[in-house]
């Protein structure tokens, strides 16, 4: 697959802890203009320049985040007891809104990425570009990667959770192709987000800092790679193309995403985002230019004093 990631990554396999990594040098393509962030806490990036901004609604109380979960995917479950949308009945609501969706065209070209912004879920997909090449046995990788996400929506809403959301979707596709994938829900106790992600895609958590402009990461997704630039990808391959790969050649499926529960707070920021994204931008990028889009969302400008109330 086509990717600007240095070998030298240091953002792979940082797992759910805290960053405290200092920004290294550029890599890299320009650090994303997030001026129309305003406050709204969602935000998915692709390296096709797509982007989604939300707000989410206030949750009731919530507690201080404890050491999170992680598991794997093992069946295409639902969440027990829950409404449609996998809420449990009575309990509090939590829901993301989203403000707009745009996507920006690759310069050469056809964009593989996919995402949806649905009011309880949230997801992102990356096709695997090297497979254009196969297009003369039917192989769309930009269609798998959208019917992917359009299956995992309905399941979603359908009350799966996300892992076996993306299990339902990994079987119901009929595109061929093959594509990462991460998946972000709110949680059925009103407190918390779930998430399943599959690959070089991933989520990320930031929290205000002391009420103010300032954030910082307190949770996010692992990178899943076989090897530099091999990340797991669910594949889907016509048969012609499928007797040709090896026997002992690597293959995933959505039993090997790994599964998230984050506990949130009111204004936090939910970051979904494709490699293309993980791999040009630091964290240091990341939190400065949130910290900016706030400050100009706040109307503070550049380093200007917070008016009086």
């Amino acid at each position: 697959r086509a990717s600007s990631r240095a070998q030298t990554q240091t953002q792979t396999h940082m797992g759910l802890q805290p960053s405290t990594a200092a920004p290294g040098p550029p890599r890299r393509a320009a650090a994303p203009d997030l001026s129309c962030l305003g406050l709204a806490p969602l935000l998915i990036c692709t390296d096709a320049g797509a982007t989604g901004l939300g707000r989410r609604m206030p949750c009731a109380a919530c507690t201080l985040l404890p050491p999170l979960g992680r598991g794997v995917a093992s069946d295409c479950s639902t969440d027990a007891a829950s409404s449609p949308t996998g809420t449990p009945r009575g309990a509090p609501q939590l829901a993301f809104r989203a403000a707009g969706c745009t996507a920006t065209p690759k310069a050469n070209g056809r964009g593989e990425d996919a995402f949806f912004a649905a009011q309880h879920a949230l997801g992102v997909a990356d096709g695997v570009g090297g497979l254009r090449q196969f297009a003369h046995l039917g192989v769309d990788v930009a269609a798998y990667a959208q019917e992917l996400m359009r299956l995992s929506e309905s399941a979603l809403q359908l009350g799966a959770s996300c892992g076996g959301a993306m299990c339902s979707a990994e079987r119901a596709a009929r595109c061929y192709g093959a594509s990462t994938a991460t998946l972000v829900k709110a949680g059925g106790d009103g407190l918390t987000i779930t998430g399943a992600s599959l690959g070089d895609s991933g989520f990320m958590v930031l929290r205000q800092i002391d009420g103010g402009c300032g954030f910082r990461i307190i949770a996010r997704s692992a990178e899943q790679q076989h090897c530099w630039n091999f990340p797991y990808q669910l594949t889907r391959l016509p048969w012609e193309l499928e007797q040709t790969v090896p026997e002992d050649a690597p293959r995933n499926s959505a039993g090997d995403a790994e599964l998230y529960t984050v506990e949130v707070r009111k204004n936090d920021l939910i970051l979904l985002f494709t490699d293309g994204f993980s791999d040009n931008v630091y964290d240091g990028e990341v939190l400065a230019a949130v910290r900016s889009a706030v400050r100009a969302a706040q109307g503070l400008g550049d380093g200007a004093p917070r008016p009086a109330a």
